[in-house]
């Protein structure tokens, strides 16, 4: 057979041999999906890959998403710099729009931001730290729905009256590093991202700022089958800046939201100024649970989050969500649907949140 004969020869050669088999990936790739978030409703997303567009080994996408709320589209040109996979720079674009329900006195917003720039991005083997530099240039163009007292308007909601175009040029850091058992549905792990991004009035920006974000998250699991589960998360931010009132609206914090403190709606919640939301200074969220496996694949979940977007002086109130929710570890990640309710109000808000994404 010939396996016996290659099994002689290389006896015979003290050589070893050795059969190589390529196959070649698609140049071109088109992808399309469908899913639902209460966040964000019933929504559309399609993406575009060109995995070589050259012989140095560029590469190109283009992703495209459709909601009731969100409309955005944006694209990514990458260059392999000192390693073809894991260290490569990145010229970006792209264009957004999205809708800002009721920020108080009936009035709507209409956000539309194009951004622009470029990153580099190194890799790590997972558990070690990531690293992305970056420089963004955002432009935001603000239109208000609804009539609005001028007299009523507060100072750091004027930039949004007064002044519908807002830009900024930022430089950012951003390091991370996340450790899991698993890929698609981990039942042990630790995440950690730390971010700073920096502006100053003398270039493109409105006013002079730094703004830090950090965020941390965890799962432990107990038990043979892993059945017990505790996972957590908490986020923080603060805007380092001498001029709040003309930092732009889309930079500024808004808690409430799937991935924020359920029960209350999406970007509902922040410091509040003549009943406008004028955006927090500061962020703290923190959130706890416990999962229950009752049957393989499939857990009940007990919730609560805490926090809320922030003034300067961290003066207006927390608010808190408690809940319950069922989990289901899909083949493509875990499902989440939970019922949250906003304890903080005096007529307590329900809240049915549906998320599909990983827990980390």
């Amino acid at each position: 057979e010939e396996a016996d004969r290659l099994k002689e020869q290389a006896r015979l050669e003290k050589k070893i041999p050795v059969r190589v088999t390529l196959n070649a990936d698609n140049l071109n790739n088109l992808e399309a999906g469908i899913g639902y978030g209460t966040d964000s409703g019933i929504r559309l997303r399609s993406q575009y890959r060109r995995s070589i567009v050259n012989d140095r080994g560029h590469s190109f996408d283009a992703n495209m998403e459709l909601s009731e709320k969100r409309q955005a589209i944006d694209w990514r040109y990458m260059i392999p710099y000192k390693h073809p996979l894991e260290d490569y720079i990145s010229l970006i674009g792209g264009y957004e729009r999205e809708v800002r329900g009721d920020v108080g006195q009936g009035i709507e917003l209409d956000i539309e931001s194009i951004v622009m720039g470029a990153e580099r991005t190194v890799k790590k083997p997972l558990g070690e730290w990531q690293h992305n530099m970056s420089m963004r240039y955002r432009l935001d163009r603000i239109t208000s729905r609804g009539a609005i007292d001028e007299n009523d308007v507060p100072n750091a909601f004027k930039v949004v009256s007064d002044k519908p175009e807002q830009e900024s040029f930022l430089l950012g850091y951003e390091i991370s590093r996340i450790q899991q058992d698993k890929r698609i549905n981990p039942t042990q792990g630790f995440k950690q991202v730390y971010r700073v991004e920096a502006g100053t009035k003398s270039l493109l920006t409105e006013t002079d700022m730094a703004i830090i974000n950090a965020s941390w998250g965890f799962i432990y699991s107990l038990g043979d089958n892993a059945d017990h589960q505790f996972v957590g998360r908490a986020d923080a931010g603060y805007i380092v800046t001498d001029n709040f009132n003309q930092v732009p609206y889309n930079l500024r914090y808004f808690a409430g939201g799937d991935q924020s403190i359920r029960g209350y709606d999406y970007k509902s919640l922040s410091p509040i100024e003549n009943d406008l939301l004028i955006g927090g200074q500061a962020l703290g969220i923190g959130s706890l649970e416990y999962n229950y496996q009752f049957k393989p694949g499939w857990r009940a979940a007990v919730f609560a989050d805490a926090g809320n977007a922030y003034d300067e002086k961290f003066s207006n109130p927390t608010k808190y969500g408690v809940g319950l929710g069922v989990r289901w570890a899909s083949p493509v990640g875990p499902i989440r649907i939970d019922v949250g309710a906003g304890i903080s109000e005096d007529s307590i808000p329900i809240r049915l949140h549906f998320f599909i994404g990983p827990p980390l």
